[in-house]
Parts: structure tokens; C-alpha cells; sequence
């Protein structure tokens, strides 16, 4: 009996051996399958997640992409569509004013350049039409920047004085340099020899009189602003003004 208790207790000891390492191996085998699986799951998460980085990176480029087009296409929007005549609907825009500088030789590219973005800068924030301050300047000065004009003599706080009026817009400083200095445009009667400084004085001044009561023998506001810029009420200045509009708008006004 005790024999056979015996052979028992080692036939049990000999299945419950196999059965723990049938059981270690299982182990094993479940548990690298499970770190196997796990490591597969980490890795596919981590190439989705990329995947979706490179996704967030590409449309952010795209996006940024667009945005960029956007304002090239709004700055060419603004640059062609500088101003627009309601009653005539002539668009007025950069290469129409660039061509008709290029007349002028002693002029290079560059100050050519400055003349055109501050015309165009200046008669948008006075709401002027570009074309007429452009054309101001050719009347007044034929875009000779660097030039004084023939003396005259003016009324400057019940004095009479000589002055000359100075550069594109022929601004006389002994009239105007206190408002400009105000309004942050000029300190010295030098700086209008600036083409710059000089066209933003010129458009603060037709501002200023076209804020005013039209002139008698006017028939819009643009004509008394540009003849009270004068001096007076004089239609031959606005004739003049209205001739050099017309050869610049003339071969334009025609499509085919």
C-alpha cells in the first residue's frame, strides 16, 4: 500500500512537474506573443500618429500656402484697383500711371517708383483721385523733384513776402510749414525737396481745400480744391490739370 502511495506521489510529482513547465512554457509563449502584440499596437500607434503630425504639417502648409496667395492676390487686388472714378468707371491702376512716367527721362526707377506708391498711398488716404495728384504734380513741376519754383510774392500774417514754392507739388513752405509740421510731414522747408515728403504735402493740402465751400464757376468739388491749390480761382489751372488727365486716360478709354 504504501508502495503504491508511493508510485502515486511520484507519477504526481512527475504530472504536476510537466503540467508547471507545460505551464512555464505556455507562459512564456502567451507572454512574448502579448509583448509582441503590445510592441506591434505601440508601434502602428506611433506610425499613425506621425502619420497624422505629417497630415496637421502638410494642411498647415496648405493653409499657410493659401494664406500667402491670399495676399499676394489682395495686394494685386488693391494695386490694380487703386481708385475708381463712380461717375466714369475709368479704373485707374499702377501701370497706367508707370507708363506715362517713364516720359519723363531725367527720372530714374527708383524715385519713379517712389512717385507712383506715393501718389497711390496718399490719394487713398485723402480719398483723391490718384490721377488728379499725379497730374498736379506734372502741371506744377513737369516730376522735377529737386527744383524751386519763380519767386512770388504772398500775404503771410498781413506781411508781404517773397517766397518760392518748393519741388513736385510747388508747396510753398512760408504758408504751409506750420500745418505740416502739425501733421508730422515735413519740419524743415528742406525736406520738400524729398519727392516723398513733397507728395504727401501736396495731398494734406488739397485735403484741406476740399473741405472748403466750392469756388464760384466750379462744377465739383475737385475743380475748386484744385484751383483754390493755386492760389485763386483760376479755370485755367484746373484746364491745364484736366488736359495731362485726358492724355493719360485717352488711350485707355478704349477696349478691344
Amino acid at each position: 500500500m504504501i508502495e503504491i502511495k508511493k508510485c502515486f506521489s511520484s507519477k504526481m510529482i512527475v504530472v504536476v512537474s510537466i503540467l508547471v513547465i507545460v505551464a512555464g512554457v505556455l507562459g512564456i509563449i502567451m507572454g512574448g506573443m502579448y509583448l509582441n502584440k503590445s510592441q506591434s499596437e505601440y508601434k502602428k500607434l506611433v506610425l499613425e500618429k506621425k502619420h497624422i503630425e505629417t497630415q496637421i504639417l502638410q494642411k498647415n502648409k496648405d493653409i499657410s500656402s493659401l494664406v500667402d496667395e491670399s495676399k499676394i492676390k489682395d495686394a494685386r487686388i488693391a494695386e490694380m484697383k487703386s481708385w475708381k472714378d463712380q461717375k466714369s468707371f475709368i479704373m485707374i491702376n499702377r501701370n497706367l500711371l508707370e507708363t506715362n512716367l517713364k516720359t519723363y527721362p531725367k527720372l530714374s526707377a527708383h524715385n519713379r517708383k517712389i512717385i507712383i506708391d506715393t501718389v497711390l498711398s496718399e490719394a487713398a488716404k485723402y480719398n483723391i483721385n490718384p490721377i488728379i495728384l499725379y497730374s498736379l504734380l506734372h502741371v506744377e513741376s513737369t516730376m522735377r523733384f529737386w527744383i524751386q519754383h519763380s519767386p512770388v510774392k504772398i500775404t503771410v500774417n498781413k506781411k508781404k513776402r517773397t517766397v518760392q514754392a518748393v519741388g513736385l507739388g510747388g508747396v510753398v513752405w512760408e504758408w504751409w510749414g506750420d500745418q505740416l509740421k502739425k501733421a508730422n510731414i515735413a519740419e524743415v522747408r528742406s525736406d520738400l525737396f524729398n519727392p516723398e515728403t513733397n507728395i504727401k504735402a501736396a495731398a494734406f493740402i488739397l485735403n484741406e481745400f476740399s473741405k472748403r465751400e466750392m469756388l464760384k464757376g466750379t462744377k465739383s468739388k475737385d475743380e475748386s480744391m484744385l484751383r483754390r491749390y493755386f492760389g485763386g480761382n483760376f479755370k485755367s489751372y484746373s484746364d491745364k490739370i484736366d488736359k495731362k488727365v485726358m492724355r493719360i486716360v485717352r488711350p485707355n478709354l478704349y477696349r478691344y
